[in-house]
């Protein structure tokens, strides 16, 4: 009887085949091998994101009794863990995959971290009033399913205090565009959250000046026009 529960078990979780050896790699792409500063801040980060994990496993439910049912909940609850663990990882800026993967993700996330690096450069140049301005997430390939990513304004100034505009929500998505109606300095804001936790945000900068976007083709002077 204890060999069939046992063959059970491993059809009910998929298959007792090894997993994947897996890593952890840096977002901005940048190698940990040869530098101790990244490499302290990684085992840092690492056990900070441990205890979250086991905090997450201890606050399970825990099943009475054994058997199959017993085996599979405490299964369902160490993937529940996991993956507090992993998004705590995410948040400090660490993706997990597989070894054999490692440099070819790493690359890549260095040429995304170099093109997000360019777009916040654009994004600090002032924008004129009545522009419309597009916000995407540059690294949405990064997000584990399930993530959602919401976006809200955060307007500064006399101009957005006299319309009670201090700030509002825009909406979820990977991208959100607003018309720039305030002179300042103003930003905004963008979460990601997973199963209700935070695992990563940032703050965008937007400089709006005083000088509108001359409209597109307006009307003529009536003194321009020829008479019949």
């Amino acid at each position: 009887m204890r060999k069939i529960a046992i063959a059970a078990l491993c059809v009910a979780l998929g298959g007792c085949a090894a997993a994947p050896k897996m890593g952890w790699v840096r977002v901005d792409g940048q190698s940990s091998r040869e530098n101790p500063v990244l490499q302290t801040q990684f085992e840092v980060d690492r056990t900070s994101c441990l205890g979250e994990r086991n905090k997450a496993a201890l606050s399970g439910v825990t099943v009475a009794g054994g058997g199959l049912a017993g085996a599979i909940a405490a299964q369902e609850r160490t993937n529940a863990a996991d993956t507090v663990g992993q998004g705590c990882m995410a948040e400090k800026g660490y993706l997990l995959v597989k070894e054999e993967e490692a440099d070819a993700k790493r690359a890549e996330l260095a040429r995304v971290a170099e093109l997000k690096k360019q777009q916040e450069a654009a994004a600090l140049a002032p924008s004129p009033k009545g522009c419309n301005i597009t916000f995407t997430l540059a690294n949405a390939h990064q997000l584990p399913p399930g993530a959602i990513v919401s976006w809200m304004v955060r307007n500064s100034g006399k101009e957005a205090e006299l319309q009670n505009d201090l700030g509002h929500r825009v909406g979820t998505g990977l991208t959100v565009s607003r018309e720039s109606e305030y002179r300042g300095t103003h930003h905004m804001d963008v979460a990601v959250h997973l199963n209700g936790l935070l695992i990563g945000r940032k703050r965008i900068p937007v400089e709006i000046t005083g000088m509108g976007v001359p409209k597109r083709n307006p009307p003529r002077p009536a003194w321009t026009k020829f008479r019949r």
